[in-house]
């Protein structure tokens, strides 16, 4: 059992090493955003370390089931689970946005009234106020249960191109929600259990 303490102690260690570096590895970050390291570390932090605090408490009962009597074993489980449950909602919505985002690149520049978006399917978008219909602003209802802002901006244009959605792993979508609305493009704002892609 100590050993699980050990090992929950130094990875509790290695993030917040992590945790440091990607406070001061990405600030005054200017140019292309992108699903970059130092992004997923501040967007995941809080989750992993609930998870690593939870581990060793895991493990350990799991050691001793055996040995457990049923109602001690079901009140176990129960705290486990509640345990877990703190980093896993904002561990399955981050695996969904980095696989919507692995290769997304945004050009963003409010002052110039530029943004442009580049996916794989679509290599490039320039979103000009003029040609958004319109933006859905969704958000997850219970942002506590997220640790961090899990967010998604879809454009609805009004010519052809199909519409797109954009994801709070590769940027902080405030500043392009401000744009928009700036620039008298209406902005829906939904609040739904996941913010879903």
């Amino acid at each position: 059992m100590r050993s699980l303490f050990r090992l929950a102690l130094g990875l509790l260690a290695l993030l917040v090493g992590v945790r440091v570096w990607a406070m001061f590895g990405g600030r005054g970050k200017r140019g292309p955003y992108y699903l970059s390291g130092a992004r997923q570390v501040r967007l995941m932090f809080w989750p992993l370390a609930g998870l690593v605090a939870s581990l060793p408490f895991v493990l350990g009962v799991a050691r001793r089931a055996t040995l457990l009597p049923p109602w001690a074993l079901v009140i176990v489980l129960v705290f486990g689970g509640a345990l877990l449950s703190l980093s896993l909602p904002a561990l399955v919505l981050h695996a969904r946005y980095r696989r919507h985002d692995a290769a997304t690149v945004v050009l963003f520049d409010a002052s110039a009234g530029h943004l442009e978006i580049r996916r794989p399917d679509r290599p490039f978008v320039r979103v000009y106020p003029a040609v958004v219909r319109a933006a859905t602003h969704t958000r997850p209802r219970a942002t506590a249960a997220f640790w961090a802002k899990y967010e998604t901006l879809r454009f609805d244009f009004a010519t052809d191109t199909p519409p797109i959605i954009l994801t709070s792993a590769v940027m902080d979508l405030a500043p392009v929600v401000q744009w928009l609305s700036a620039q008298r493009v209406p902005v829906t704002e939904r609040r739904r259990l996941f913010a879903w892609v």
